[in-house]
């Protein structure tokens, strides 16, 4: 399920929804019990995006930053542009999520 579900929320991921549906179907395909991981994947879908959404989140924490700036020194002129990005996707997700009421729209 975890596998499934990040594959699509993944933020760099840009998948078209017909990908997405594709994606999905064939992936529940794979198992034997196929009704049990659908389930599964449908209580756990909600709980996938928020997780994505605080690991967007961590660019805002000191340690988080820090590693950005271990990789490139020259990111931290744009720290308030940065961040403030990242609280948009972080919010996008979260207006997904409950704009679908919690459920996948993608089955």
């Amino acid at each position: 399920v975890k596998l499934i579900a990040d594959f699509i929320w993944h933020p760099a991921m840009s998948l078209s929804e017909d990908h997405k549906k594709r994606w999905l179907d064939n992936s529940f395909k794979i198992f034997n019990d196929k009704e049990e991981i659908q389930q599964r994947f449908y209580a756990a879908w909600p709980l996938y995006g928020l997780r994505w959404a605080m690991i967007l989140l961590n660019e805002l924490r000191k340690d988080g930053w820090e590693k950005k700036i271990h990789v490139d020194e020259k990111i931290e002129q744009h720290r308030e542009q940065k961040q403030s990005k990242q609280i948009d996707k972080a919010s996008a997700v979260c207006a997904f999520i409950k704009s679908h009421k919690m459920e996948c729209p993608y089955v």
